[in-house]
């Protein structure tokens, strides 16, 4: 070959690193109590016999996970007197052995002078949140703008505080101007005491712009559709969480409600009652500034909603009026999704009041719920269903005002200062491909999730000589839905469908079918192959789009894989042993790079 090659060997070495603390052997190891000792707060589980007990407690306590299986809601109280009233109401009552451990850890290294964020190093700070956006736009110009879509309560403020910029990470490539991009917001811990919200959306981000170019899905999402991501979208209140020794700060840090409140009683209004839909139309909102869910004073009132709010105006078309009962267009673009933590659940509208009843879209909702929840392992269900509503939503407000698709994720593994072995051996593993899956469906969300997937692509590029052609094979399946709540319909599969390098709902794009591998398409989930002419293209690196449909038909979200062609000669083997300098012996793995 005429290329001149330059090799370079990179030993790799591996080191075990701990990711966290590890958790008791068992959460409930302990017997129903009826006094507690010690000071507070106290993480307990309470046993109910009627969830509308546990409804008649939201005004009042913290509820934070419904286990309807165990017939148990995990909650914290800051007060004897609380406590006492969960007896009298007719609880029973245990201690959350795990949590309380994880929270009496937290108070030793306060006590030491030790933040609590300093125990979980897998999760950045606010400062460190906004170095890092900063470095993406450094680092991938033509792939990322930050947007200052407002301010946060402190920055309004005069003098004190400095406060901040309410940010989005908006990436798409800027190169392509591809009319109507579909959009995918997020946007993590409004409620600032939830850690691994930030963290989710933050690595979404990066992991976006690090495997640009490298995997198809995500270089085809970045190139023909927009992610938008507020990474931290309540920077005051955050910033009073990372130095708490346990779960308490929830809210804005706006010091003119409940001001020098602390625990239970806390300042500020609670993001997630405060938006424009049904705002104090429904339960689940208090207007006791002290209460935890103190809904503000009017909706919108906070700068840090009010930015939220006007920013997804500019991103979602308004196609339906903030009734009950008129639905979406069906294909209606865009996805948004506020992510929180704890419950382990998918949530979709309408959830304004523990009395609401279905919204138009909601089969639709349903759907991409369910489909979403296959990736997680969370539960999908209409946001009133487990603890009841909750007025003035996010989730409420973007599919109300707008129509758009609109979801709550609640995370979870343990508490809401998740531990670092959870979040990266499950939270962020399992959620990962969701978010992939949301951006996808961006396009037509209401008709896509109902299509099959396709799966069990080439993991690598295929790599084909000029003036060939190539086999490609996959797996095409309708079952990719979680049922742990009501069961999906599902059908067979009908088509394969493939697209070289345009991407079928392009101009000029061209569809070649793909056949089952057993000779017919007649179950719910087949293998397929086919063969891609690929003569007439120059040496480079293509894209291939594959989409299946089944027998409603009903399209699903395409799948990617990139084909490299090259020309026969300039390819070569390289072969041979890679030793230790210092004694001989063969390395088990080096990286090979070359010049062109």
């Amino acid at each position: 070959m005429n290329n001149k090659l330059m090799v370079v060997f990179i030993a790799l070495f591996y080191a075990a690193v701990s990711t966290g603390q590890s958790p008791p052997e068992s959460s409930t190891d302990s017997k129903f109590i009826t006094q507690l000792t010690g000071s507070g707060p106290w993480i307990l589980l309470a046993y109910y016999e009627d969830k509308a007990d546990v409804l008649a407690l939201k005004p009042f306590y913290d509820l934070w996970k419904l286990d309807k299986k165990n017939q148990s809601v995990l909650l914290q109280v800051n007060h004897q007197a609380d406590f006492q009233e969960l007896l009298k109401r007719g609880f029973k009552v245990k201690l959350h052995q795990e949590l309380m451990a994880q929270q009496e850890q937290l108070k030793q290294a306060s006590r030491q002078g030790i933040k609590a964020i300093d125990n979980f190093p897998c999760y950045r700070t606010v400062d460190e949140t906004f170095v890092d956006m900063n470095d993406m736009v450094v680092n991938y110009p033509d792939l990322v703008t930050l947007v200052d879509i407002g301010d946060s309560w402190h920055k309004t403020q005069p003098g004190g505080d400095p406060g901040y910029d309410m940010q989005v990470v908006k990436i798409t490539n800027q190169n392509i101007n591809a009319v109507d991009k579909p959009i995918l917001y997020a946007m993590g811990s409004i409620h600032s005491r939830e850690y691994p919200p930030a963290e989710l959306v933050s690595r979404f981000a990066e992991h976006l712009l690090s495997e640009y170019g490298q995997d198809a899905d995500v270089t085809w999402l970045v190139d023909y559709h927009e992610i938008h991501l507020l990474l931290q979208g309540n920077p005051d209140g955050r910033v009073i969480s990372e130095s708490e020794s346990s779960a308490s700060q929830r809210k804005n840090y706006n010091a003119n409600h409940c001001p020098g409140g602390s625990g239970f009683s806390q300042q500020g209004v609670d993001m997630n009652r405060n938006f424009l839909f049904q705002w104090n139309a429904g339960t689940g909102s208090s207007g006791d500034d002290c209460s935890e869910v103190f809904r503000g004073l009017s909706a919108a009132s906070e700068p840090e909603t009010l930015a939220i709010n006007n920013y997804i105006q500019t991103l979602f078309p308004d196609q339906r009026p903030d009734d009950l009962v008129t639905p979406a267009p069906l294909d209606k673009p865009g996805v948004y999704l506020d992510i929180h933590n704890v419950a382990e659940l998918t949530l979709f509208p309408f959830g304004y009041s523990n009395s609401a009843g279905q919204a138009p879209n909601h089969d639709q909702l349903q759907t991409l719920a369910r489909k979403m929840s296959f990736f997680t392992g969370y539960t999908p269900e209409q946001s009133n269903a487990s603890l009841g509503g909750a007025d003035g939503a996010s989730d409420d407000n973007a599919y109300g005002t707008l129509g758009v698709a609109a979801f709550t994720i609640e995370l979870g593994e343990s508490g809401f200062y998740s531990t670092c072995a959870s979040f990266e051996n499950t939270i962020w593993p399992d959620n990962l491909p969701s978010l992939i899956y949301a951006a996808k469906a961006a396009r037509r969300p209401y008709e896509l999730a109902s299509g099959p997937d396709v799966i069990n692509l080439p993991t690598n590029p295929i790599q084909v000589a000029t003036g060939g052609s190539l086999n490609i094979t996959g797996t095409a399946t309708d079952l990719q839905f979680n049922n742990s709540n009501g069961a999906e319909a599902t059908q067979n599969i009908t088509a394969v469908n493939a697209y070289l390098d345009i991407p079928s709902w392009l101009p000029g794009a061209s569809a070649t079918a793909l056949s089952a591998a057993d000779g017919t398409f007649d179950s719910m989930s087949e293998d397929f192959t086919g063969n891609i002419d690929v003569s007439g293209l120059a040496e480079g690196r293509y894209t291939l789009f594959l989409e299946a449909t089944d027998a409603a038909g009903d399209v699903g979200v395409p799948a990617a894989v990139f084909i490299d062609v090259v020309n026969p000669a300039n390819l070569a083997t390289i072969n041979g042993t890679v030793r230790d300098l210092t004694n001989n012996n063969p390395i088990a793995m080096a990286q090979v790079t070359y010049d062109g």
